[in-house]
């Protein structure tokens, strides 16, 4: 693996970031490397784009996640049966809780306003915590700049997210 990180056309790292560290965009850069476990062999940046958590979770902690869905896998289209206690519960127990967004790039122009430009289609999003009033607060693992936490109520939860994951962490 070379120091060379992809850029945008002013030179400017488009890779992950955390807190100003540079050590993130090597590890995703090195993982896309690595990583094919679509069965489609697509290896590189197009081969980790877009996927699911709890595929890259074994690479980090050694362990698998655990889905917190009721019901089971769902289709595309169709929305998780969860409950924000269920992933308070699993936060509080200590482990590192994900969700996605489903891959329908309308919800990118009609989610709530307040949530800025933080909310993107078919990404990852991780718990941070939650409010007095029963929100959960989301992180975008993009970075800090620019990504400020959303608070999300249940009604929101059911529309614009799915496959709440948990991961014990080594």
């Amino acid at each position: 693996m070379t120091a060379d990180l992809p850029t945008d056309q002013n030179g400017r790292p488009i890779s992950t970031y955390g807190n100003g560290e540079s050590w993130p965009a090597y590890y995703e850069k090195a993982f896309a490397m690595v990583y094919s476990d679509d069965g489609d062999n697509e290896r590189g940046y197009g081969g980790i784009e877009g996927d699911d958590p709890k595929k890259s979770a074994p690479y980090l902690t050694g362990r698998e996640g655990e889905d917190l869905r009721t019901g089971g896998f769902l289709g595309i289209g169709e929305h998780d049966d969860m409950n924000l206690d269920s992933l308070k519960k699993a936060f509080e127990s200590g482990k590192v809780v994900t969700v996605s967004t489903p891959a329908d790039e309308s919800l990118d122009k009609n989610h709530p306003k307040e949530w800025g430009s933080t909310y993107h289609s078919n990404h990852a999003y991780y718990v941070r915590g939650f409010t007095d009033d029963g929100k959960v607060i989301l992180g975008n693992p993009w970075g800090v700049s620019g990504y400020a936490p959303i608070e999300v109520t249940q009604e929101q939860f059911d529309k614009y997210f799915q496959m709440p994951e948990a991961f014990d962490v080594p």
